[in-house]
């Protein structure tokens, strides 16, 4: 909830500096994990990550965008959308081998000795921030200025409020979208559907590991296709569709026509990775669309607060829905849940719609000025 300040001090002071505090705080997070052993022990451990996350969001990819932009000539953006592209590749094939490698390791030794390598692999981090990210020096000679805080955290929101309204609707419609996914979908029925199909904890981590590596060959086919496409509304507000509400309704149809029995049978799970593989070309081209589009209409200026302002979104918007979604799932079931979340997701898509086709500011353009 802290996200939107965390990132207009970032804005400030430079995101190599936010990182270095995130990460900081994730370090001391961990160290009250590893060593704690009681419930009030662990409560730091949560305190510290939630901070953490706040530092982090948008920082990394607010640096990266604004170096890209002044250092780089790719007026199209084409090159930037395939690089995020390999880079999204890279995040499925490593979280599938690491879901499959935590298990082992949890099995073999502990899970407190999972959280002693995050340890080191958060201080590994903290020493590569250091080393390899530089002080902004435009960043520097806007300090100069001497532009306080509330300069970077009302400057975003007056942008987006005031100057360019229509980037404010399309960013309710994306955080509404993810809010439903991440708060109904993921939450209640991600895993009680793998479960259904797969019994056991050992085949749920394989059939996670299985569609992770799978989607992210699709990946590989998105960033091709990307290479040929305009990051234009109407190709991204086509993506939407078929991405979002085509993958509910297909996963919808799956649980229908098969219905899960609770014990293994081939053939079901084997479906069940085909059907998370139907709209896996669709979500990778509109995760590189989308990215390319962001670089482009958001000022550099307040890049990190504008990136931050959107998990500040989903979250507020998680609140109520994973209530709402609650109630849904107890007394309606799974069928009922998915058509909420398809309701939801239309709204966010007509919003983005709208914020494209009707926006006053004509800000959603192919080309970078």
């Amino acid at each position: 909830m802290t996200n939107t300040i965390t990132a207009a001090l970032g804005d400030m002071i430079g995101h190599e500096k936010i990182l270095i505090l995130a990460f900081s705080s994730y370090a001391i997070g961990l160290l009250f994990f590893v060593l704690g052993n009681n419930f009030w022990e662990f409560l730091p451990f949560a305190l510290f990550q939630g901070i953490g996350a706040s530092q982090e969001s948008g920082a990394l990819e607010a640096w990266f965008d604004n170096q890209y932009r002044r250092l780089s000539n790719d007026p199209e953006t084409k090159i930037y959308g395939s690089f995020k592209g390999k880079l999204f590749f890279v995040f499925r094939i490593t979280s599938g081998a690491c879901f499959m490698i935590s298990g082992i390791i949890a099995v073999l030794l502990s899970r407190r000795f999972l959280f002693v390598l995050r340890f080191i692999g958060v201080i590994l981090i903290i020493f590569l921030i250091i080393a390899l990210i530089k002080p902004d020096e435009v960043r520097k000679q806007e300090a100069e200025k001497n532009r306080k805080l509330s300069h970077y955290l009302s400057g975003g929101l007056c942008y987006i409020l005031l100057e360019k309204r229509s980037i404010a609707f399309y960013f309710f419609g994306l955080a509404l979208i993810t809010a439903a996914f991440s708060s109904i979908w993921s939450n209640f029925l991600l895993f009680p559907l793998y479960y259904s199909y797969s019994v056991s904890d050992y085949l749920v981590g394989l059939l996670r590991s299985l569609i992770l590596v799978a989607g992210a060959f699709w990946t590989l086919i998105g960033i091709r296709i990307s290479k040929r496409v305009d990051h234009s509304p109407r190709n991204i507000f086509i993506l939407k569709i078929l991405a979002f509400p085509s993958f509910l309704l297909v996963a919808l149809c799956f649980y229908l026509t098969v219905p899960p029995t609770n014990s293994l049978v081939i053939q079901s799970f084997l479906g069940l990775i085909f059907i998370f593989q139907f709209s896996s070309l669709g979500f990778a081209l509109d995760y590189i669309l989308r990215e390319r589009l962001m670089l482009q209409i958001i000022p550099d200026e307040f890049r990190n607060s504008l990136y931050s302002l959107i998990p500040t979104l989903i979250a507020l918007l998680s609140l109520p829905l994973i209530v709402i979604g609650g109630i849904v799932v107890t007394n309606l079931g799974f069928i009922a849940a998915v058509l909420l979340i398809l309701i939801i997701n239309s709204i966010g898509i007509g919003l983005i719609g709208f914020s494209f086709k009707f926006g006053q500011e004509k800000v959603f353009t192919t080309r970078r000025a």
